[in-house]
């Protein structure tokens, strides 16, 4: 992986500010970088990189092709390189320079087209091509997200970029907050796409290219998000899978599709080696790279002294029946808090996923040892591992049965009894209820509020993925322009709620929030990660499989524990999912204290975006525990504190 910039220039950039603002791509890039400048210095092409196929100088970036035609400048990996290469050779008589998939990739393009080359290419990728003969640049990001790609207009200059992070360089940059983005990342915990922070800024949204004239920019006529090209329908790839199957035989042919899938992630001339929490999806991916490895593969696991949120004991067993060289690392409370003061330097958005504080620690101790790690990242959203598809069924039935008048009320006076009461009280009678859901007590205090509004089955979706509801006080300006709800409303109402409630998080929370937390983390340490989940043909086989065997008996990704039996013992599967947190709720209220009081003491700093009162009201409220709003407050936190850390 690596770092791409470019810039049309019209006023503002000039070489040396151009440099500078690469440099700031240098965690993502620390091998090399290179530049290429048009000959009237108007579009400038930048590359960082890490190097990961063909270590040396001929792989080197940014890459012209043999014909002279294009200038490519690429971040991410293509898999089926080598099949590619073979192509290209048998096409015509082509001798290639280097060994790398850039060149492979670049030269495709050349021979095979644009469009052809985006049906052939299997990876994760964002790259941005210049044709010298069209006069035109094309950015293109891959097919779930991995990689992250940025563009947009700063002043009368138009860019692109992997990052955020070189916009502190000039104060001369015209840069408006966008409040209705603002709202977003208070309501989801994220930005999701095609929305930044800033205005006149954007994501290209994945499975989408962006065509950019030269002389559009000149005439500064930026491009908008909806002129991006979707070219899913450029994908004709086929699957075997059929409803009728039993779940023995489409356990083997996924088997078969991950195995595959992570044998195409082990391609490297660095030391790779694989995130191993203990979960099901890691301890799968785990499995298959061990199995199609000669020597012990290297794991790496991070936990910390709550109990309630480690997961080291179990993935300590998994790796032993595995086999594995296992790395685990114990986090002290005090490196958590250290690394809260780092994140708006790893985040150049706000970013309010609190799991980001250990994948941050976890990325940097595992680029010690190796320059590429795979992880489990994906399995809940193809195959139902998230606990709001598990209950939903159930809700529904509840939904129905009693008026929405007679629960609002009831679940009213039940969100303003503290949740740990109400969790004790419930544990004390129903025990097992904590060998099904971990945390209960928080889940179970947000699900009540959540009932106060909950009208219809969209409204239930929308409800449990936001943190707030549309009409809460606490937002000073309404939401304008929503697409995670747009686009959840949109699809298809004879579809199963749970199969709508995976797509929506497929195509929003799992680029904008999973895969941008794991891609900002790792690239801040140049540690490049591969997800074998997030595949062209494991996402076709996931959306082919029946529901019920995804998910059966309040239990998620059923078929994924059906083949992870084959490799570890039933009762290390078998457990609750905890996922990959901290225990903010007690740090907002003790080590944190003092910084979240100062942060919303600032009222300059948010009084515009958030309503004061109601802010301060959360903030007491969870002081003295009369509920637990952490996940309300630390989106607001996230946002102060960026604010802060850009001023």
């Amino acid at each position: 992986m690596c770092g791409i910039l470019g810039v049309y220039n019209n006023s503002n950039f000039n070489i040396n500010l151009f440099e500078k603002s690469l440099d700031t791509l240098k965690t993502r890039g620390p091998d090399d970088r290179g530049i290429w400048i048009e000959k009237n210095e108007k579009l400038f092409l930048g590359h960082t990189r890490l190097s990961i196929i063909d270590l040396s100088l001929k792989a080197k970036q940014p890459m012209i092709s043999n014909s002279g035609r294009y200038i490519l400048v690429y971040n991410g990996e293509i898999y089926n390189f080598q099949e590619l290469k073979e192509k290209i050779e048998k096409k015509k008589k082509f001798v290639f320079k280097s060994k790398s998939d850039t060149e492979v990739l670049l030269e495709s393009i050349d021979c095979f087209g644009f469009n052809e080359t985006l049906k052939l290419i299997d990876g994760m990728f964002a790259f941005s091509i210049f044709d010298k003969t069209k006069d035109e640049l094309i950015l293109v990001r891959d097919r779930y997200g991995e990689k992250p790609l940025y563009f947009g207009q700063i002043n009368s200059d138009f860019f692109f970029s992997s990052d955020l992070k070189f916009l502190k360089l000039s104060k001369k940059f015209d840069l408006k907050i966008n409040p209705n983005s603002v709202n977003l990342l208070l309501n989801y915990s994220y930005i999701p796409a095609p929305h930044t922070i800033y205005n006149k800024i954007f994501k290209l949204e994945p499975y989408s290219y962006l065509k950019v004239k030269i002389s559009d920019l000149k005439k500064k006529n930026f491009p908008k998000p909806n002129e991006s090209i979707s070219y899913k329908d450029l994908n004709n790839t086929e699957t075997n899978i059929l409803g009728k199957n039993s779940i023995s035989e489409n356990s083997k042919i996924l088997g078969s599709l991950i195995n595959q899938s992570v044998k195409k992630r082990l391609v490297s001339d660095v030391p790779i080696g694989c995130f191993l929490s203990g979960g099901i999806d890691s301890s799968l991916v785990a499995s298959y790279m061990q199995k199609n490895s000669t020597n012990k593969i290297e794991t790496f696991s991070i936990g910390q002294s709550d109990k309630k949120y480690d997961e080291l004991s179990y993935a300590r067993k998994i790796s032993k029946i595995l086999g594995t060289n296992h790395n685990e690392y114990l986090i002290s409370n005090n490196e958590i808090l250290d690394t809260i003061e780092n994140v708006n330097h790893v985040y150049s958005e706000p970013f309010a996923d609190s799991s980001q504080i250990p994948s941050i620690l976890l990325s940097e101790r595992v680029k010690k040892k190796v320059t590429v790690a795979l992880t489990g990242d994906g399995g809940d959203e193809l195959f139902g591992g998230y606990n709001r598809y598990l209950y939903s069924k159930q809700v529904l039935k509840f939904m129905k049965v009693i008026p929405y008048r007679l629960r609002s009320k009831f679940f009213k006076l039940l969100s303003n009894i503290n949740s740990e009461k109400i969790s004790n009280f419930l544990l004390k009678y129903n025990d097992s209820i904590k060998s099904k859901v971990s945390n209960f007590g928080d889940k179970f205090s947000k699900i009540s509020e959540k009932f106060t509004y909950i009208e219809n089955e969209n409204d239930l979706f929308l409800s449990l993925i936001s943190q707030w509801p549309r009409n809460s006080k606490i937002f000073i300006n309404p939401i304008i322009e929503d697409t995670v709800k747009d686009h959840f409303l949109k699809e298809n109402k004879n579809e199963l709620i749970i199969n709508r409630m995976m797509l929506s998080d497929i195509n929003y929370y799992l680029p904008d929030d999973i895969l941008c937390k794991i891609d900002r983390a790792a690239m801040q340490f140049g540690l490049e990660t591969r997800v074998p989940f997030i595949s062209r043909e494991i996402f076709e086989f996931s959306q082919k499989l029946p529901i019920d065997q995804k998910i059966k008996n309040n239990k998620g990704k059923i078929i994924l524990r059906n083949i992870l039996s084959k490799f570890v013992p039933n009762e290390l599967i078998d457990r609750p999912k905890m996922g990959f947190s901290i225990p903010l709720e007690n740090y907002l209220r003790t080590s944190l204290k003092s910084w979240g009081q100062d942060l919303i003491n600032t009222k300059s700093l948010y009084e515009e975006y958030f309503n004061v009162d109601e802010v301060f009201k959360i903030w007491d409220m969870h002081q003295t525990k009369k509920n637990n709003f952490h996940t309300k407050l630390w989106p607001i936190l996230s946002f102060i504190s960026w604010r802060k850390y850009n001023s």
